[in-house]
């Protein structure tokens, strides 16, 4: 298996048996360096005080067979995170989630979701209470298509994920046409486009399974994933322009907020 690197923003208020918890699920998919940042601008720690807690999370997660860094920054979250990733060549953005409720997201926002929304690079979103309830194994992946992203756009993930976890849910949301006949065209349709799409995920699990639904895409998604006892949700964030697309995108940035399943998404 090949090795992985992820950036991962920390607050400095994050205990250490969480972080190893964190540790211990990125692994699985073949990443063997962790670089740490910390925005000073966001943070009412001390520089000097900021450094020694870095160091001392680079000490505990070195202990978990990891290489670890840490970047100390002082600006836009957002934009140093981009220039990191840059700079840097890391693979993908880890989020150890912190939920808020809806009235402090309107309100306040969240530098998570800034970072959701502003940066274009593969993200995992971490949730505590969604992959380490009751199991510790990656079991049930659901990926969420519009059947018209490129298989080869996530190849690579498909191909590490499916090195662990024993099934692949593959679920597409569609819109119910407007009269019975072209309705049940769209929907044989659809069926033959999801199987194509089962067939080749195939090569990378060793299980599949094709859920079409109709409805709104990230309340089926949420809703599948609760039904299914799903691990890790695998979802795009971008693609062509089309509606489609688009509707996949924005959901992307919501569906943190509906699920507590860790989540995967692929720009």
């Amino acid at each position: 298996m090949m090795s992985y690197s992820t950036l991962l923003p920390v607050n400095l208020k994050e205990a250490p048996e969480d972080l190893s918890k964190l540790i211990a699920f990125i692994k699985k998919f073949g990443t063997k360096k962790i670089i740490l940042i910390h925005n000073l601008a966001d943070s009412s720690i001390k520089k000097d005080e900021a450094e020694n807690k870095l160091q001392e999370f680079k000490t505990e997660l070195s202990k978990s067979d990891v290489d670890c860094e840490y970047h100390l920054v002082n600006g836009e979250l957002p934009v140093e995170v981009n220039r990191l990733m840059a700079e840097l060549e890391i693979d993908f953005i880890t989020l150890n989630w912190r939920p808020k409720n809806a009235i402090k997201r309107t309100v306040m926002g969240s530098l998570d979701s800034d970072i959701l929304r502003l940066c274009d690079y593969p993200i995992f979103i971490y949730k505590h209470h969604g992959f380490f309830g009751e199991t510790k194994n990656l079991e049930k992946v659901l990926y969420a298509t519009d059947l018209s992203d490129p298989d080869a756009r996530y190849q690579k993930y498909l191909d590490i994920l499916g090195k662990t976890a024993e099934k692949l849910y593959i679920l597409h949301v569609r819109e119910r046409a407007p009269d019975p006949l072209t309705d049940e065209k769209r929907l044989e349709e659809t069926n033959d486009r999801i199987a194509q799409k089962s067939r080749y995920c195939q090569t990378y699990f060793r299980q599949t399974e094709e859920i079409v639904a109709v409805g709104s895409t990230r309340k089926e998604i949420a809703r599948q994933a609760s039904r299914n006892g799903i691990n890790l949700i695998v979802i795009g964030k971008q693609g062509s322009k089309s509606a489609k697309s688009k509707v996949l995108g924005a959901t992307a940035e919501d569906i943190p907020h509906r699920t507590n399943s860790c989540i995967f998404i692929i720009p």
